[in-house]
């Protein structure tokens, strides 16, 4: 027996959010209200003189729609729960994480020749902007 208090995991949400946006959902879903409305149908097609078979096909018609509206509310509840949920790639990254710093690089580079003379220094960089 499934537990009625059930709970999805990210990636089960993950893969239910997948399945929600795809057409075949779409045709499930057509599928699904069909089998609703026929329920409905069957009910408005119980005989009036007979009140147990209107009764009998009220309740399977009413049964069929809480279903159905319950599935989809949970489906909607757990997609968003996942569109919701913070992802590894929300978070900021840093890049320079590891990397030496200016300090550090040049110091490791004091030792080499210069080619090209003095530093390039635009001191003025501030004023062109």
């Amino acid at each position: 027996m499934v537990d009625p208090e059930l709970s999805l995991d990210a990636v089960e949400r993950g893969e239910l959010a997948n399945l929600v946006s795809s057409q075949g959902f779409k045709v499930l879903l057509k599928l699904a209200l069909s089998v609703v409305e026929e329920f409905r149908t069957d009910l408005d097609n119980a005989d009036p003189a007979k009140p147990q078979e209107v009764m009998a096909k009220h309740a399977l018609s009413k049964a069929a729609s809480v279903f159905h509206t319950r599935l989809i509310n949970r489906i909607n509840n757990e997609v968003s729960q996942f569109m919701d949920a913070p992802k590894k790639s929300d978070r900021p990254v840093d890049l320079t994480e590891g990397m030496l710093d200016m300090g550090e690089i040049s110091e490791a580079v004091s030792e080499y020749p210069n080619f090209f003379g003095e530093p390039f220094v635009i001191e003025d960089a501030e004023e062109g902007v």
